[in-house]
Parts: C-alpha cells; sequence; structure tokens
C-alpha cells in the first residue's frame, strides 16, 4: 500500500473538497496569504483537543488530527461490534469518518455563516448549527447517494454524538 496525502470529496453540487494531509507540509496554502481575508478555508492540524472549531479571527475551519483519529477508532469499534471481517471493518470504520466529518464539517460551516452574516439565533447556537448540519446532510448529496445513505449518515454523525455526550441533559438547557 502506498501512503495517500490527499482525498477529494464531493459535496453534491456545493462543494468539492481537496484535502491534503499537511503533517508534511507546513507553509500556508498557495491560494491564501497569511492573515488575509478572503475567503474561509479548512485545516487539519495537531491541537490540544479531539475536536474541531471555526476560528473567526482567522476565518478558518479547524479539524485537529485527534479527532481523525478518535473517529476512525469508534468506526472500528463499531465495525468489531457488528462482526465485520478485517477487510469489511476498515471500509466500515472508513464510511464513518466521512459521514462524521461531513456532519462535523457542515456544523462548523454553521458556525462561519453565523458570525460571518451576522445572522439572528434564537435559542441555543449549537443546537442552530446542529440543525444546520443535518439539514445540509439531507439536502446535498453526493450523486448515486440514496435517501437511505443519507439517513446512515446522519445516524452514524448521532452515534458518534451521543458516544462523547455525558448523558445529563435538564430539560432547561433546551428552553428558550
Amino acid at each position: 500500500d502506498t501512503l495517500q496525502i490527499y482525498r477529494r470529496l464531493r459535496w453534491g453540487r456545493l462543494a468539492h473538497l481537496h484535502l491534503l494531509d499537511s503533517r508534511q507540509y507546513r507553509s500556508w496554502q498557495a491560494c491564501r496569504t497569511p492573515g488575509s481575508t478572503g475567503a474561509s478555508a479548512v485545516r487539519a492540524t495537531d491541537c490540544a483537543s479531539d475536536g474541531s472549531m471555526y476560528l473567526p479571527k482567522t476565518r478558518e475551519i479547524v479539524v485537529c488530527y485527534a479527532l481523525l483519529q478518535v473517529l476512525w477508532t469508534r468506526g472500528e469499534r463499531l465495525a468489531e461490534d457488528a462482526a465485520n471481517d478485517a477487510a469489511g471493518g476498515a471500509a466500515f470504520a472508513q464510511r464513518y469518518v466521512w459521514a462524521n466529518l461531513r456532519f462535523i464539517l457542515a456544523h462548523e460551516v454553521g458556525h462561519a455563516l453565523i458570525e460571518e452574516l451576522d445572522l439572528p439565533v434564537t435559542g441555543r447556537v449549537e443546537d442552530a448549527v446542529d440543525q444546520f448540519a443535518s439539514l445540509m446532510m439531507q439536502r446535498v448529496v453526493d450523486e448515486g447517494e440514496t435517501a437511505g445513505d443519507a439517513a446512515w449518515n446522519l445516524r452514524m454523525a448521532a452515534v458518534d454524538l451521543l458516544a462523547g455526550s455525558k448523558g445529563h441533559y435538564p430539560l432547561e438547557a433546551f428552553a428558550d
């Protein structure tokens, strides 16, 4: 096997993402200069946490490498629970990571839209961007993707959200 340092992901007709594992390349992207005020960018990097975030100051969506590792590990564990063989387990884990990455990117795009367009939000911002991400995953699908595929992707995103939950959600947290 060769080491693949790039990946392309089509997100329906909305976006074509070209991802590069930048751990080997530490300079800024060729199409952006440091401190530019142009379009937002997505950057994968080493972080102190296993999360993702939108940074308004630099207009970047940051995805931490540790998050990708956590997603891969959860995908492998779910594949083992479903009694998939090794090859099927790796394919399942990859599909699990991509389903969650789609949700995570849509979630962070929601934060970017709220910030950049100064959109009003009634209720909790996190709930609003989760709803936005859920809608995007249903409405913006790849060619050949079925409604069942979109439902599976959303279910895998829900599995990941619940895996990281503390399990206690007082009703007041969701009331306006």
